[in-house]
């Protein structure tokens, strides 16, 4: 019944409730269950706003699946989301990052609800992990480090961790950015058995 449920959400467009049916269904499956199936699983990890999210990936260089892993962490899809930081929309950046953005892409009249627009959000969000990624040799862990706690955190642990990925993690200050850090590349590695045509989740070497 949550499986149908889950299904009828998809249908209806409504992606977040649709994606939290279906892990809450995931959750509820027994420990004997060796495989999930893939229908299920892209419920919950659905390819929401797929041409504006390839869009966006694409003018800024970056992968769609990563960005796709981003906004599923951030906002779970929804386009109306705000966090008690101020930070809106899909890829939930704050209005004076938002603002900054604005002016290096060149668009003019800027207002924070801008945000819940998910070409404005989507393209945004793009960006800001794009210069991230630039500033850290295109590392995913450092760049979504920085995404969320600034650049300054994902320097100080990159400084204490080297070259290590999994230091780097233990490394950052805060346990919200650890966490994130963790998630985001777990949605990546879902996102590519999905999407990519693999045949179990796998992170990029």
């Amino acid at each position: 019944a949550l499986f149908r449920i889950a299904r009828r959400f998809a249908e209806e467009r409504r992606t977040p409730l649709a994606a939290r049916a279906a892990v809450t269904l995931i959750g509820a499956l027994p420990k004997t269950a060796l495989t999930t199936p893939d229908d299920l699983l892209r419920v919950a990890y659905p390819a929401a706003f797929a041409d504006l999210t390839t869009e966006a990936a694409k003018q800024e260089d970056i992968s769609p699946l990563l960005l796709l892993s981003l906004v599923r962490q951030e906002s779970f899809f929804d386009a109306e989301a705000g966090s008690s930081a101020g930070a809106l929309g899909l890829t939930q950046v704050v209005p004076a990052t938002g603002l900054a953005i604005a002016t290096k892409l060149g668009i003019a009249d800027f207002a924070a609800n801008d945000l819940y627009r998910p070409k404005i959000s989507l393209q945004f969000g793009a960006s800001y992990l794009a210069s991230q990624l630039a500033a850290f040799g295109g590392d995913p862990y450092r760049a979504l480090a920085a995404y969320n706690a600034g650049p300054g955190a994902a320097s100080d642990a990159a400084d204490a961790a080297g070259s290590d990925d999994d230091l780097f993690v233990e490394e950052l200050e805060f346990d919200e950015t650890r966490l994130y850090v963790r998630l985001v590349m777990q949605n990546l590695a879902r996102y590519r058995q999905l999407y990519a045509g693999l045949d179990r989740p796998s992170l990029p070497r």
